[in-house]
């Protein structure tokens, strides 16, 4: 479950809709992470990036109290194909330094095709039907091996 603040609920439902709107319009929706382009659709001046800073109060609004948690998992619900979960148990699974760097991480490591392979294999003994996302595999994958390690934690350390 994804708490938003209230001011960060007024800004998205309301102050900000149009400006948040304009951006994940201009988030493909039909791209995988994989395929992604690094610059244009990851890179500093991506709109996934400038929502990534909007929803996180980079801005001139002073901030939301959006933190990395929730602003990833509220990327991840409408763009679940480009845009990785970055949590609690996602961290401490991986090690990786934070939740932006993440996205060039995981992108680089799709590159060779071996990651995607695996997932495949995992998606087929799971008995996963649904169609999502190998991007998606990968986060219940994640998230499931650091329930099973006792990484489970209150999402308010990372979002601090």
């Amino acid at each position: 479950m994804v708490k938003i603040p209230a001011r960060a609920a007024v800004a998205l439902l309301e102050t900000r809709a149009g400006d948040i709107s304009d951006l994940l319009a201009s988030i493909p929706a039909n791209v995988d992470l994989p395929d992604a382009d690094p610059v244009q659709d990851l890179g500093a001046g991506s709109p996934a990036r400038r929502l990534w800073n909007l929803l996180r109060g980079r801005d001139d609004d002073g901030g939301w109290g959006v933190g990395p948690s929730t602003a990833s998992k509220l990327l991840a619900r409408k763009r679940p194909r480009l845009i990785p979960v970055y949590d609690s148990i996602i961290r401490r699974v991986t090690a990786l330094p934070g939740p932006k760097d993440q996205w060039e991480y995981w992108h680089t490591s799709f590159a060779d095709g071996v990651l995607s392979e695996r997932l495949t294999e995992i998606r087929a003994k799971s008995g996963i039907t649904e169609p999502i996302s190998d991007l998606r595999v990968l986060d219940i994958v994640l998230s499931m091996h650091g329930k099973r390690q006792g990484f489970l934690q209150q999402e308010e350390d990372l979002e601090s």
